[in-house]
């Protein structure tokens, strides 16, 4: 059995961007990136969200107009 990661979608889940109506959405990841993470923020598949998070934090952000949504749950 294969596991996605937490921010991972597959094509049928794209997301819009709510306040542009764009496609170029990525999730946010927060933490320490490991190499993986580093080459995918790199590359623009997500936005590393920095080492800590906080109950609230936003999940998702718009590469055009830099729109950040969602609410992290802590649990």
């Amino acid at each position: 059995m294969r596991h996605r990661r937490s921010g991972a979608r597959r094509p049928e889940e794209e997301v819009l961007c709510p306040a542009c109506g764009s496609r170029s959405v990525v999730p946010i990841v927060y933490g320490f990136p490991a190499s993986k993470l580093a080459k995918d923020a790199k590359s623009g598949r997500i936005v590393l969200g920095g080492w800590s998070v906080s109950e609230g934090d936003p999940t998702q952000t718009c590469l055009d107009c830099d729109h950040h949504w969602g609410h992290t749950t802590l649990r």
